[in-house]
């Protein structure tokens, strides 16, 4: 977040920080994806509903501005 935030802020290119950030949090949660996967019963739905929800609206700014 802090990279994105710094490009954004050093170059002035606020749709390359968000691709950042959607990127590093898809790459974190990749652990969680695979224990979620070996073990579904560990995760709350809501926790997977507010993920999902939160990049869908950032992938849907990314297309608005692309």
């Amino acid at each position: 977040a802090f990279i994105g935030l710094g490009l954004w802020l050093i170059l002035d290119m606020a749709v390359l920080a968000l691709w950042l950030s959607i990127l590093i949090d898809g790459i974190g949660a990749l652990p969680t994806i695979r224990k979620s996967y070996i073990n579904p019963k560990s995760e709350s739905m809501i926790g997977w509903a507010a993920f999902s929800l939160a990049n869908a609206l950032n992938f849907g700014v990314l297309f608005k501005k692309c």
